[in-house]
């Protein structure tokens, strides 16, 4: 028989520790870099700086992570969290962040625990999804100035995103060269984790592009969407133009946004009798859950247009 090694393996479950302990802000570059490395999305990474970050406003000047228990977290950084009324899902997403920070300085020897892991996650209460009705959104987008080349781009952004559900991010990330109105799609756009898909458009969304690309012309830049001094158009920007849109189109109790535009996507998806399945390769998901909820949310209204329309509603049988 082969003799066995004389070195016991779970001594090795746990790095050594390191000597000299990282400031928070080396643990935070510490975790962007490793992101980095794993090339996840920029946009990844952005967010999980901006939770990291916006944990380590709560802590009192010249504290480590490193030194503190579950409790103390809790008392420093969630329960004023929780006081401030922040939305559940800000809570918990800035949760995980931290404890994928902890992880990291498990994985380079700095500590042997992780107390982020005893944290509470808040209890998620789904309200309802806003959406547009259909007049609400004639009168959103009757509001741009057809007239002006702001007001044009302003109008085939909107009408873009009520068409395909596409993201704001992926928007103004489109180059011209994506935009292929023969075959009546958006090439290679890339969504959430790098994953790249086509995005089919609608006849209709096919003319408003051309007659946008016209008035676009040949610039510097290769993004589809700009401003008038021919450079790309900024995410910020555009929900600027469009909080402005709802103020002038009297749209009240709703968010006017560019998400709310995707969730209407959605809305008139299950409205029209698509299925979950196919909604979720259109919105470009990863898992069911978001398009579960679509479904959940909007099968009331479903249901409210079909007591109005069936026909046995008015024959009266019964």
């Amino acid at each position: 028989m082969t003799r066995r090694k004389n070195v016991v393996r779970l001594a090795m479950a746990n790095p050594p520790m390191v000597n000299t302990m990282p400031s928070n802000e080396e643990l935070l570059v510490l975790r962007l870099t490793d992101m980095r490395r794993e090339r996840k999305a920029d946009d990844y990474v952005k967010h999980e700086s901006e939770n990291i970050r916006a944990v380590l406003k709560c802590l009192p000047e010249g504290t480590s992570l490193l030194s503190l228990s579950t409790e103390e977290l809790e008392s420093m950084v969630f329960d004023n969290m929780r006081a401030r009324n922040l939305k559940p899902n800000t809570i918990n997403g800035r949760i995980k962040s931290l404890r994928r920070l902890y992880a990291t300085a498990i994985n380079h020897g700095y500590t042997n625990t992780n107390p982020a892991l005893g944290l509470k996650m808040c209890t998620r209460v789904k309200e309802g999804i806003d959406s547009f009705d259909e007049t609400q959104l004639t009168r959103l987008l009757e509001q741009p100035d057809l007239k002006t080349f702001v007001g044009l781009r302003d109008h085939c952004g909107m009408t873009l995103m009520i068409d395909t559900g596409i993201r704001l991010r992926e928007m103004v990330d489109l180059t011209v060269s994506q935009v292929d109105l023969k075959a009546r799609m958006l090439r290679n756009v890339k969504g959430k984790n790098r994953k790249v898909q086509n995005i089919p458009l609608s006849q209709p969304m096919c003319k408003i592009l051309q007659r946008y690309l016209i008035e676009r012309g040949e610039v510097d830049c290769d993004a589809l969407f700009v401003t008038v001094d021919n450079r790309p158009l900024k995410r910020r920007t555009f929900q600027e133009r469009m909080e402005i849109y709802g103020i002038k189109a009297g749209i009240d109790g709703i968010r006017v946004s560019p998400h709310t535009l995707r969730h209407t996507f959605a809305k008139h998806w299950i409205m029209s009798g698509g299925d979950a399945v196919s909604l979720k390769d259109m919105l470009r998901q990863s898992t069911m859950d978001q398009a579960a909820d679509y479904v959940k949310f909007f099968s009331y209204e479903l249901r409210t247009l079909h007591d109005q329309h069936s026909p046995l509603v008015n024959i009266h049988i019964v």
